[in-house]
């Protein structure tokens, strides 16, 4: 029944992601500046938003999981409301799973906020999914900026950094159904991955 359950929610989900509208086309330039994660789509992340789904297939390295906990501390900076966070991603192993087991904790103990992490081994796509509608695919998913130097500018402002090229879309939905038919017994038994 719980499989079913999920089928049909992604059936729904699918559907509605071919209504989206548009609202924003933006093309990030190789080497330019001033696309953090605020400066992006900070203001889609609000008080509206209860849910998010992050497809994010490469959260392996340090530095892309470190990218997912900034993405995080915005989410909860901005989303007064937020109560779950569901990542998609592919499988890497024992640090991965240390990681998220380290951020599901810090987001409970921070904020209340749910964290729960599917495996898949077959996803490419990138994007966001947020509950007030809006869905945001990144090419390069959260991991566009370039590295930087010790003690240099965009160390911790990432709106300093330089970035990769890639294109961001920013749609809109009337409603995107995400993983509300989770309840709280259901939630705690995906955590269960992680003991």
């Amino acid at each position: 029944l719980e499989y079913r359950n999920r089928v049909k929610a992604l059936k729904q989900r699918m559907q509605m992601k071919s209504k989206g509208e548009i609202k924003e086309k933006i093309c990030i330039v190789e080497n330019s500046r001033g696309h953090s994660y605020r400066s992006l789509f900070g203001k889609y992340l609000d008080g509206n938003v209860s849910e998010i789904e992050v497809e994010e297939p490469y959260l392996r390295e340090h530095f892309q999981l470190t990218n997912l906990v900034m993405f995080c501390e915005l989410a909860i900076s901005n989303c007064k409301n937020l109560k779950y966070i569901n990542v998609k991603t592919t499988p890497a192993g024992a640090d991965q799973l240390e990681a998220f087991k380290m951020l599901r904790d810090s987001l409970k103990n921070a904020k209340g906020v749910h964290l729960s992490v599917d495996f898949s081994e077959h996803i490419h796509d990138r994007q966001i999914l947020l509950s007030n509608g809006h869905i945001i695919k990144i090419g390069r998913g959260l991991n566009y900026f370039k590295k930087v130097e010790k003690y240099c500018l965009g160390t911790y402002d990432f709106d300093f950094r330089e970035c990769r090229e890639t294109n961001v879309d920013i749609l809109f939905c009337h409603s995107i159904p995400l993983f509300t038919y989770f309840n709280e017994i259901q939630l705690l038994s995906l955590f269960n991955i992680f003991v």
